[in-house]
C-alpha cells in the first residue's frame, strides 16, 4: 500500500507516510491521534494540519478515507509516477524554505527516494524525525542520521520474533480485495543510533504535578470545594470544640502565608486544551466560551481534569492561566466564562 502523508502547522510540523500500514483494525482517526499525541509529548508543540497523497492503483480504502478525512486530513491522488514523485518532492522542499524555523518533520515512510529530500530539510534547519513500520525499514533512510521514534512506543503495539508479512486495514467487504494484496518486505531489526530518549513505560509526570497543585492554596471557592470533599473531618478525639476553633484559626493563618509554588513544567496537562482551543480559533474570535471549551476537552480526554487533581473545568481553567500562563480567561459574570489561547512565547510550561 503506498501512502504519503504530510501533517503540519503554518510553521513547524509535516509528516509523510509510505508503505507503512496502520496497525491492523486501527481507525484513521485512531491512526492519526496517535501519531499528534506522541508528536505534541515529543515536541511541545500541537499539530493539526493534515495532507495525505495516494496513488490510484493503491487507493484508500473508503471507510479508511473517510475517517482521516473527518480528522482533518486532505487527500490528494496521485498515478504513483516518477513525475507524481518530483511533484510530492517539491511540495516538501517547497514547505521546508517557506516554514519559520525551528522546524520539526516527521516523515513516515520506507521509500528511499526520500533521502534526498531528507538531506536538504537538514540543511535548511529542519529537525527530521523518523518513523518506520517494523516490517519494512529503510537502512538507507535511518543513514541519515535522523532522529528515530519506536512504532510500538507511538501505537502501543507489541511485534513478536518473527511478525507478520501481511498487514490489512479494517474496512468493509468492498475494500477487503484492496486490503489482501497488501504485502510487506521480510523484517530487517532497526539498528541506527537513537537520537530521541523515549520514557521509560512507569513514566507518570503528571503524578509529579499534581502533588505540587495540590499543596499550593487555593485560588477559587470552586476549587477549594474540590478539596474540602476529598478531605477527612479536622476534628480529632480528645479536643475540644474551643481547642478545634483555635486550631483551624492557625492554619487559616498559616495558609495565607504560604509561597505559591512555582509554575507547572510539564505541557502534558494541557495538550489537549491546546489543540482545542487552535481548531476554535480557525472562526473569526479568539475568546471561546467556557462550556464550548470543556464539552470538547472531555470528548477528547474524559480524565483531562484529574490529570491535575481536579473534578471540573473551572480549577482546571484557572491553572492553565495563572500558573502555566497558556491562556486567558475572562470569569462568568451572569452567564458563561471564556478563555483564549496565548502567545506560545509567554508559556510556562
Amino acid at each position: 500500500m503506498t501512502l504519503n502523508f504530510v501533517h503540519g502547522t503554518e510553521n513547524n510540523k509535516k509528516k509523510w507516510f509510505q508503505l507503512c500500514p496502520p496497525p491492523p483494525g486501527m481507525s484513521g482517526a485512531a491512526f492519526t491521534n496517535k501519531i499528534r499525541n506522541e508528536l505534541c509529548r515529543q515536541n511541545a508543540r500541537h499539530f493539526g494540519l493534515f495532507k495525505v497523497y495516494t496513488t490510484s492503483t493503491t487507493r484508500i480504502p473508503e471507510p479508511f478515507k473517510t475517517e482521516l478525512r473527518n480528522s482533518g486530513a486532505d487527500i490528494c491522488e496521485g498515478d504513483g509516477s516518477a513525475a507524481d514523485k518530483i511533484r510530492r518532492a517539491v511540495d516538501i522542499l517547497t514547505w521546508g524554505l517557506t516554514a519559520h524555523h525551528p522546524a520539526v518533520t516527521l516523515f513516515i515512510s520506507s521509500d528511499p527516494d526520500f533521502a534526498s529530500v531528507i538531506s536538504a530539510l537538514r540543511n535548511r534547519g529542519c529537525r527530521v524525525n523518523l518513523l518506520l513500520h517494523p516490517d519494512a525499514p529503510s537502512s538507507i533512510l535511518l543513514d541519515h542520521g535522523v532522529d528515530v521514534l519506536e512504532w510500538k512506543q507511538v501505537f502501543n503495539q507489541a511485534f513478536g520474533d518473527n511478525p507478520a508479512k501481511e498487514s490489512a486495514l479494517h474496512t468493509t467487504s468492498d475494500d477487503q480485495g484492496v486490503t489482501n494484496s497488501i504485502r510487506q518486505s521480510d523484517s530487517v531489526p532497526l539498528q541506527a543510533p537513537r537520537e530521541v530518549e523515549l520514557p521509560p513505560p512507569n513514566y507518570d509526570p503528571p503524578t509529579v504535578l499534581r502533588d505540587s497543585l495540590i499543596r499550593s492554596s487555593p485560588q477559587t471557592p470552586s476549587r477549594e470545594s474540590d478539596e474540602q470533599e476529598s478531605e477527612p473531618s479536622s476534628s480529632q478525639p480528645g479536643l475540644s470544640p474551643a481547642s478545634d476553633t483555635n486550631q483551624t484559626t492557625r492554619e487559616s493563618s498559616t495558609q495565607q502565608t504560604t509561597v505559591p509554588n512555582p509554575p507547572p513544567q510539564n505541557f502534558e496537562p494541557f495538550r489537549h486544551l491546546v489543540q482545542v482551543l487552535e481548531e476554535l480559533n480557525d472562526g473569526s474570535s479568539q475568546w471561546h466560551a467556557w462550556g464550548t471549551v470543556s464539552n470538547r476537552l472531555i470528548e477528547l480526554d474524559p480524565d483531562v481534569y484529574k490529570k491535575l487533581g481536579f473534578r471540573r473545568f473551572r480549577p482546571y481553567i484557572q491553572v492553565a492561566s495563572k500558573e502555566a500562563n497558556i491562556v486567558s480567561i475572562k470569569e462568568p459574570k451572569g452567564g458563561d466564562g471564556e478563555v483564549s489561547l496565548n502567545a506560545r512565547e509567554i508559556w510556562n510550561v
